[in-house]
């Protein structure tokens, strides 16, 4: 199983600055037919502190992440928010987006955004929003 998310915790507590999060998945078309892979590192920058106990409730994380289609690269690069003590997203909440950086091969000169939104089955949805030069 392709599935997987591995936790870098950067100091012994619960939630810090810097803290590392890898993950994998397989990727599947709207048929379910699996077309690739995508491959990402998530770093925690920001503990957004919104409540009156001073209580982190919100956790903030740049990475990238490479989709791997047909052999063809899609790289993209943003923000995406957690809440606390939680590795994946939400379900149901508004869709996550981030920048296309580029791409390889068919996907040369690639730009736009992708949104992410995770699914009630856990499964998420990335929908690609671009435009290519090629």
């Amino acid at each position: 199983n392709l599935n997987t998310l591995s936790l870098h915790d950067a100091l012994p507590i619960s939630a810090d600055h810097g803290d590392g999060l890898a993950f994998e998945a397989i990727l599947r078309d709207t048929t379910g037919k699996q077309v690739g892979e995508v491959h990402g590192w998530l770093v925690t920058v920001d503990l957004s502190d919104s409540s009156e106990a001073g209580i982190v409730t919100t956790v903030d994380k740049i990475g990238n992440a490479v989709f791997n289609i047909d052999g063809e690269d899609i790289v993209v690069y943003g923000e995406t928010s957690y809440s606390q003590g939680k590795h994946v997203m939400n379900s149901n909440s508004k869709p996550q987006r981030r920048a296309i950086l580029g791409g390889t091969g068919k996907f040369r000169g690639i730009t736009g955004e992708i949104q992410t939104t995770r699914n009630e089955d856990s499964t998420y949805l990335h929908e690609f929003i671009y435009k290519s030069i090629e």
